[in-house]
């Protein structure tokens, strides 16, 4: 099956340009198959910027556009998750770990975007998000790739 991120953000009024796409992956053993993919995206659909979120780490790639090839893609972080993240906690057992996990990462992206700011973050985490993550939530609309996700406009 083809890759699809959990979230990606549009740029508003054009739904074709993708400005950060995002992975959410509960678990960590798969969270080096998701970064291949997340970059394999990235190049892809021509979009700079991507989020791989775990419930203890976030990474953000960004596309240095010197090639063409996930080398061009460089990661920023992994950094701990903000000390005050509750997105991670009381997630429930069983199918739908993943998908409460996912919809906890949106609201999380959200707030994020109405607040343009993260705390909590360590320095050097705030300022790749003030300079990456930021700028694409607070001018793009957030768009799920599942049905299962409500679209926020």
């Amino acid at each position: 099956m083809p890759f699809r991120p959990d979230f990606f953000i549009v740029e508003a009024g054009s739904p074709t340009k993708i400005m950060l796409v995002v992975e959410a992956k509960l678990g960590t053993d798969s969270k080096e198959a998701g970064e291949s993919q997340l970059k394999q995206f990235m190049l892809a659909m021509s979009c700079p910027v991507g989020l791989l979120v775990t419930p203890t780490q976030i990474s953000i790639y960004r596309d240095t556009y010197t090639e063409r090839s996930e080398g061009s893609i460089e990661r920023m972080g992994p950094y701990p998750v903000p000390s005050n993240w509750a997105v991670a906690k009381a997630v429930g057992g069983g199918g739908a770990r993943e998908l409460e996990f996912e919809q906890r990462v949106r609201s999380w992206l959200e707030q994020v975007s109405s607040s343009r700011t993260v705390k909590g973050l360590p320095r050097e985490a705030s300022d790749a998000f003030d300079s990456y993550v930021i700028p694409a939530l607070s001018s793009g609309l957030i768009r799920g790739s599942g049905p299962a996700i409500r679209e926020s406009n």
